[in-house]
């Protein structure tokens, strides 16, 4: 679970980027922090970067990278 401490910095959005689900080797349209949806396991990963391959140390599941925090250029 992403951690933080300053709450105003963060926004709440209901953007469509949350909802894409990507698999490895997929790119990135967003940059931020994507969460594993089988593990948890969280990654940052940058705009246009491969969404990496994973393995499940204690099951089977597909590997579903879900866009958890959204980072926002300025500029």
């Amino acid at each position: 679970m992403a951690l933080y401490k300053h709450a105003q910095h963060l926004q709440k959005s209901d953007a469509l980027a949350f909802d894409a689900v990507l698999t490895p080797g997929m790119h990135a349209n967003h940059p931020g922090v994507y969460r594993c949806n089988g593990c948890g396991d969280e990654v940052p990963i940058a705009r246009g970067q491969p969404m990496p391959a994973h393995l499940h140390a204690f099951n089977h599941e597909e590997v579903a990278w879900q866009l958890l925090v959204y980072a926002v250029a300025k500029g």
